[in-house]
């Protein structure tokens, strides 16, 4: 509260005066339809709406936040939980006989079983519209009753409404729910004024607001309760919308939202071209390393060659041995160097003669 207060948080005043403007805050959000309703982990960013209505209810959708990210102070990890708060209402409304165009303090309405009159605390002409409530008075926990007052010069209307503001759906956690104290302030918002009831009358339960024809808590409905009934369930929600994003939060035990990442592939046929590209290169590479380790000339004078020569020399000693059995002598082999003269001129024969010895 002592973000609208400058001092004297706790008082009943305090607070009723705080739920209203919570709830004419609430206006800076958006509203969308409860179809759009955000799944539990959804990031929660701070242009998104607030407030998700059907036909004939509106409900908030609480939010965690990652302590760790929120003592940084820079963007705050926040996540949609599965945790909601829901508002309805039900109205009557009657047209307005006699006094309908706000200039008097007393109006007639009619109804199917007779007239009544009902006192207006204040006078605003045509244009506007008039809320007011008891605060002494429920109509069960979390409920309160609305009057409402739609002066016209050409069509007045009266409304009765009954609001609730369900607790909380989806808490696991006693910090999770809602004070039976926000549930009242919230329902009875759009009427309350608290620390104004204090200067015009000694009664500080029956309060009243006054809004303008031009403004959304003021439109007129012309009769129509449902539209009504909607309107003021938006106001309640917005009172602890706000009330939920403004005051300072508890720290309570559990899995703290975290910042993921995700791979989303909006092309894949980019991605396929990838593949394709890249086993073929691999193909034709492959290729050309198998053509030219085949164009490879050995030297007949380079020390491949006299590896291979090795190579053959080592193969048939090892052949040898394979074809002795254990009941033969073993044999074992020697490759002898030999030079034999072929001619006087001091030429020689250079080869490699192979000796088998039996070993005893």
């Amino acid at each position: 509260m002592n973000k609208v207060l400058s001092f004297d948080y706790q008082s009943t005043l305090a607070q009723q005066f705080t739920a209203n403007n919570y709830g004419l805050i609430s206006l800076a959000f958006d509203v969308i339809r409860t179809d759009s309703l955000p799944e539990p982990g959804t990031i929660f960013h701070p242009r998104d709406p607030l407030t998700f209505c059907g036909t004939d209810y509106c409900q908030y959708v609480f939010h965690d936040t990652s302590t760790i990210s929120a003592d940084s102070g820079v963007n705050p990890i926040a996540v949609y939980t599965s945790r909601t708060i829901k508002s309805s209402t039900i109205c009557s409304t009657w047209a307005v006989t006699k006094g309908g165009n706000g200039t008097e303090n007393t109006i007639t309405v009619a109804t199917e079983t007779g007239d009544f009159d009902v006192y207006i605390p204040v006078q605003g002409g045509p244009g506007q519209t008039t809320f007011m409530t008891n605060t002494l008075l429920n109509c069960g926990p979390g409920c309160s009753t609305i009057a409402a007052f739609e002066a016209s010069a050409l069509s007045p209307w009266f409304y009765r409404c009954n609001i609730t503001v369900s607790p909380v759906a989806g808490a696991t956690l006693p910090e999770h729910q809602a004070s039976a104290d926000l549930l009242s302030l919230a329902s009875a918002g759009i009427a309350l004024q608290g620390y104004a009831t204090s200067n015009l009358a000694n009664n500080t339960a029956f309060q009243y607001q006054m809004y303008p024809a031009e403004s959304v808590y003021g439109f007129p409905w012309n009769g129509d309760k449902e539209s009504m009934a909607l309107m003021m369930s938006r106001f309640s929600t917005g009172v602890v919308a706000m009330a939920a994003l403004y005051n300072d939060g508890i720290i309570v035990e559990g899995n703290a939202p975290m910042a993921g990442s995700s791979l989303n592939v909006t092309h894949w046929n980019y991605v396929y071209l990838i593949f394709i590209l890249t086993a073929g290169l691999q193909l034709a590479l492959s290729l050309a390393i198998s053509l030219i380790a085949h164009l490879v000339v050995v030297p007949p004078d380079s020390i491949t060659a006299s590896m291979q020569v090795l190579r053959q020399m080592s193969a048939q000693e090892s052949g040898v041995s394979n074809e002795h059995n254990s009941k033969e002598p073993a044999q074992h082999t020697m490759w002898i160097f030999k030079a034999t003269p072929v001619s006087e001129d001091g030429v020689y024969d250079l080869y490699m003669e192979e000796a088998y010895f039996e070993i005893k």
